[in-house]
């Protein structure tokens, strides 16, 4: 999903993960405390680098 400039890039991950399981990928920079509570609790295991 690409995003315009004056959107927050977290902003579409919660509906773009709705259905996701296996493995997510991510920079750790773009993780909230919203989006990490939800990969934890998510059918996901989410790979943030640092």
């Amino acid at each position: 999903m690409i995003t315009p400039a004056n959107v927050d890039d977290r902003k579409p991950v919660p509906e773009m993960t709705k259905n996701l399981f296996g493995k997510l990928f991510g920079d750790r920079g773009y993780i909230s405390q919203k989006l990490l509570y939800r990969s934890l609790t998510a059918k996901y295991s989410a790979y943030y680098n640092s």
